[in-house]
């Protein structure tokens, strides 16, 4: 999903992050935050692509491992 559209892919990456071992997360991230840039290469300026990098990366940092019960 993250080949296709990557921002759909991004969101379900990180909803489902709890399922997956650390290593299978950072690939999948890491392969959802590429294909994100390349797609926003395509539609938006440049500057586009390198703010969505950085609150990706953000996100990826904030975003709690293990949701509150």
């Amino acid at each position: 999903m993250s080949l296709i559209t990557p921002p759909i892919g991004f969101i379900n990456i990180l909803l489902n992050r709890n399922r997956w071992q650390r290593d299978e997360k950072q690939l999948y991230l890491g392969i959802a935050i590429i294909m994100g840039i390349f797609w926003f290469l395509k539609i938006f300026p440049s500057w586009v692509s390198i703010v969505f990098a950085i609150v990706a990366y953000l996100v990826i940092h904030i975003w709690p491992e293990d949701p509150k019960e």
